[in-house]
């Protein structure tokens, strides 16, 4: 290895070490912003550049960046080896006042990467220890695991403290109003979301959402509104809900990806309450691939774990949609897996289906959560001044209506359904006797059971109905 590299390796080794050989919160913090504007993406050695990404995550939410803490989390990120490396370049290392010498000669060396990346025979630092990374054992695995914290839901039953949420259903089914509703709750650390104690809300926390479908003026309303539902007058608005609006990011592109990220963190940097969800409403709007395959959606699901491991982010939401019916209109598959795109249901941690009821109401149905059994599927009613129909106006209350399941109303949805099979849910609504959009939920019920099926599309014109009509029969 050259001098150069060699004192760049140095200056890397430096800025990491004296992060973790701080003996307070304060003085790796004064340290840390001692930096400037260096990046992670500064670093040539990969180790060193993750544990830098830590350290100022670690800083940002309140924690000393010690050497135990640097090694549980790069276990996290499956680069446990380097936690062993990182402790051993501690040996004999001075204490610093400022890491800005070594900062910038960091930086100088890659703005000149920058502009000689493709020159034959440009130099780089080499990693350090094994290419191969060494398997955990089990039992080192569960004893580090152990000494973590105990999951926790930040909102009960719908959004945990890490993890990418997929809500999904057909357009204009209610996924982004009700998430705008349960994120406004969240900000602002509300007893509950949707005004139901089952969604108990644990403490408020930073959000951040990222909207590409609707303009400014639309999304300002639809918050002006929730606000006033409320109660909150302008100027009283939670400075912990921030909104980037319509900036045009492709997510699938580096650049795109730098400036999330670069946001993210100056965001971040900026709030006194800790960035920990981004909601990216729709995901198709920037990241198109999670429509596709597998294979096409490989790098957009990399990135969003990426922005999981390096930024204070610890929960991704994505309103998504559903794909098409199959043109025959039968449909096996689980709700969950009705998501648009190869990757979606894999990667989805706790899976919403929303189903449009009317133009205030909607069912959801949580389905194939992996983080506890499915809760039971609620319904939220949309309330404003003006009635159904209408356009809202005045204010805007999202409220979850979940009561216990009543089995003698769902035997009596499903007798009707036996009785007059491929009846629309406003037809066994009237027939079973329930109030106007209270069938759905029981109709969800049984078809998860394996009871019911439904038809629409072609086979739904072939009973002489609409080819959007959804119908209801038994297996």
């Amino acid at each position: 290895m050259s001098a150069t590299a060699a004192a760049i390796l140095d200056a890397e080794h430096y800025c990491v070490g004296a992060l973790l050989r701080a003996e307070t919160l304060e003085e790796a913090a004064t340290l840390f912003d001692s930096a400037g504007d260096l990046e992670p993406a500064h670093f040539q050695h990969r180790a060193l550049a993750e544990a830098f990404a830590i350290a100022g995550r670690l800083i940002q939410a309140g924690r000393l960046p010690d050497v135990v803490t640097m090694k549980n989390e790069l276990m996290l990120v499956g680069n446990g080896h380097a936690g062993a490396f990182i402790a051993r370049t501690l040996d004999g290392l001075p204490r610093m006042k400022s890491l800005a010498q070594w900062a910038e000669m960091i930086r100088a060396r890659a703005a000149k990467a920058d502009t000689q990346a493709d020159a034959p025979g440009a130099e780089r630092v080499p990693e350090d220890g094994p290419a191969v990374r060494i398997a955990e054992s089990l039992p080192a695995f569960l004893e580090r695991v152990r000494r973590l914290p105990e999951p926790r839901w930040l909102v009960r039953d719908l959004i945990p403290d890490e993890g990418v949420l997929v809500w999904h259903g057909r357009p204009r089914a209610m996924k982004s109003l009700t998430a705008a509703d349960v994120m406004l709750s969240l900000a602002l650390g509300e007893p509950c979301a949707l005004s139901n104690p089952r969604f108990a809300i644990d403490g408020a926390v930073g959000v951040l959402w990222l909207c590409e479908e609707d303009p400014e003026r639309l999304n300002a309303f639809r918050f002006g509104l929730m606000l006033k539902g409320r109660g909150i007058l302008p100027g009283h608005e939670p400075e912990s809900f921030r909104l980037v609006v319509r900036p045009g990011w492709d997510l699938e592109s580096p650049s795109g990806q730098a400036e999330l990220v670069a946001t993210i963190k100056a965001t971040s940097a900026a709030m006194t309450t800790p960035l920990l969800v981004i909601v990216i409403d729709p995901a198709r709007a920037s990241l198109p691939s999670l429509d596709g395959g597998p294979k096409d959606a490989a790098k957009a699901r990399a990135f969003l774990l990426s922005i999981l491991r390096e930024t204070s982010v610890r929960v991704i939401l994505l309103p998504h949609h559903d794909a098409k019916p199959r043109a025959d209109g039968k449909d096996e598959r689980s709700r969950a897996e009705r998501a648009s795109g190869g990757v979606t249901f894999s990667m989805g941690d706790c899976m919403l289906s929303f189903e449009r009821l009317n133009d205030r109401e909607a069912m959801v149905v949580p389905n194939a959560y992996k983080v506890s059994s499915d809760p039971q599927p609620f319904r939220v009613r949309f309330e404003s001044d003006t009635p159904a129909g209408q356009g809202f106006r005045g204010y805007l209350r999202a409220v979850a209506e979940s009561a216990e399941e009543d089995t003698g109303t769902r035997e009596q949805v499903l007798a009707f359904v036996r009785d007059n099979p491929w009846s629309t849910t406003a037809e066994v609504d009237r027939g079973a006797k329930v109030r106007t959009g209270e069938a759905a939920r029981y109709l969800a019920q049984l078809e998860a059971a394996g009871i019911l099926g439904r038809l629409t599309g072609p086979e739904a014109k072939a009973h002489g109905r609409s080819p959007n009509a959804v119908l209801w029969g038994c297996r």
